[in-house]
Protein backbone atom coordinates (compact mmCIF):
# COMPACT_ATOMS: atom_id res chain seq x y z
CA UNK A 1 0.00 0.00 0.00
CA UNK A 2 1.31 3.46 -0.89
CA UNK A 3 0.46 6.40 1.32
CA UNK A 4 -0.55 9.32 -0.87
CA UNK A 5 -1.70 11.75 1.79
CA UNK A 6 -0.08 13.15 4.90
CA UNK A 7 -2.38 12.24 7.77
CA UNK A 8 0.05 12.39 10.70
CA UNK A 9 1.41 15.76 11.79
CA UNK A 10 4.05 16.41 14.42
CA UNK A 11 2.77 18.58 17.22
CA UNK A 12 6.28 19.18 18.55
CA UNK A 13 9.64 17.68 17.67
CA UNK A 14 13.18 17.98 19.08
CA UNK A 15 14.89 21.13 17.85
CA UNK A 16 11.64 22.71 16.68
CA UNK A 17 12.18 26.50 16.62
CA UNK A 18 10.29 28.58 19.13
CA UNK A 19 7.38 30.58 17.76
CA UNK A 20 8.38 33.70 19.68
CA UNK A 21 11.60 35.58 20.19
CA UNK A 22 14.26 36.96 17.87
CA UNK A 23 14.15 35.38 14.41
CA UNK A 24 17.94 34.97 14.21
CA UNK A 25 19.49 35.92 17.56
CA UNK A 26 22.19 37.96 15.78
CA UNK A 27 23.14 41.48 16.88
CA UNK A 28 25.18 43.23 14.18
CA UNK A 29 26.26 46.62 12.87
CA UNK A 30 27.64 48.10 9.62
CA UNK A 31 31.18 47.09 8.72
CA UNK A 32 32.51 49.88 6.49
CA UNK A 33 30.64 48.78 3.34
CA UNK A 34 31.96 45.21 3.60
CA UNK A 35 28.94 43.60 5.26
CA UNK A 36 27.45 43.42 8.74
CA UNK A 37 29.79 42.47 11.58
CA UNK A 38 28.28 40.31 14.31
CA UNK A 39 28.56 42.03 17.69
CA UNK A 40 26.73 39.42 19.81
CA UNK A 41 24.84 36.13 19.61
CA UNK A 42 21.85 35.60 21.89
CA UNK A 43 22.29 32.33 23.87
CA UNK A 44 19.82 29.64 22.84
CA UNK A 45 18.89 31.49 19.64
CA UNK A 46 18.88 30.06 16.09
CA UNK A 47 22.34 31.60 15.49
CA UNK A 48 23.82 29.16 18.01
CA UNK A 49 22.83 26.18 15.82
CA UNK A 50 23.62 26.93 12.17
CA UNK A 51 24.54 24.19 9.71
CA UNK A 52 28.02 24.70 8.23
CA UNK A 53 27.69 23.42 4.66
CA UNK A 54 31.41 22.70 4.07
CA UNK A 55 32.09 20.79 7.32
CA UNK A 56 28.59 19.24 7.42
CA UNK A 57 28.11 19.97 11.10
CA UNK A 58 26.24 22.37 13.35
CA UNK A 59 28.19 25.32 14.72
CA UNK A 60 27.49 28.58 16.52
CA UNK A 61 28.07 31.93 14.87
CA UNK A 62 30.56 34.11 16.74
CA UNK A 63 31.05 37.80 17.42
CA UNK A 64 33.47 39.47 14.97
CA UNK A 65 32.39 37.29 12.04
CA UNK A 66 31.10 39.31 9.09
CA UNK A 67 27.86 38.51 7.27
CA UNK A 68 28.65 39.04 3.58
CA UNK A 69 25.65 37.45 1.84
CA UNK A 70 22.23 35.98 2.50
CA UNK A 71 20.04 33.98 0.14
CA UNK A 72 22.35 34.80 -2.78
CA UNK A 73 22.27 38.57 -2.20
CA UNK A 74 25.32 40.57 -1.15
CA UNK A 75 25.27 42.40 2.16
CA UNK A 76 27.16 45.69 2.14
CA UNK A 77 25.54 47.21 5.23
CA UNK A 78 23.34 46.24 8.17
CA UNK A 79 20.15 47.53 6.50
CA UNK A 80 20.69 45.01 3.65
CA UNK A 81 20.67 42.21 6.21
CA UNK A 82 17.44 43.47 7.84
CA UNK A 83 15.69 43.57 4.45
CA UNK A 84 16.81 40.07 3.47
CA UNK A 85 15.81 38.57 6.84
CA UNK A 86 12.35 40.14 6.60
CA UNK A 87 11.81 38.64 3.12
CA UNK A 88 13.45 35.27 3.78
CA UNK A 89 11.76 31.90 4.16
CA UNK A 90 12.46 30.09 7.43
CA UNK A 91 15.76 28.61 6.17
CA UNK A 92 18.26 31.29 5.18
CA UNK A 93 21.61 30.59 3.46
CA UNK A 94 24.24 33.01 4.79
CA UNK A 95 27.79 33.75 3.72
CA UNK A 96 30.24 34.39 6.55
CA UNK A 97 33.74 35.91 6.51
CA UNK A 98 35.87 34.79 9.43
CA UNK A 99 39.37 36.18 10.12
CA UNK A 100 40.75 32.73 10.98
CA UNK A 101 38.77 30.48 8.69
CA UNK A 102 38.05 32.59 5.62
CA UNK A 103 34.71 32.60 3.80
CA UNK A 104 32.12 29.86 4.31
CA UNK A 105 28.37 29.33 4.02
CA UNK A 106 25.80 28.17 6.57
CA UNK A 107 22.11 27.45 6.77
CA UNK A 108 20.25 29.30 9.52
CA UNK A 109 16.77 28.10 10.54
CA UNK A 110 15.00 31.21 11.79
CA UNK A 111 12.09 31.34 14.20
CA UNK A 112 8.66 31.74 12.66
Amino acid sequence: MVQNQQTVYAIRYPGMPEKEGPRTGIAARDFEGQGAVITAILPGSPATQVYDISSKQFISLQAQQVLISANGKSISKFDDLIKIVSESPQIMRIGIRDANRGDFECLLRMRY
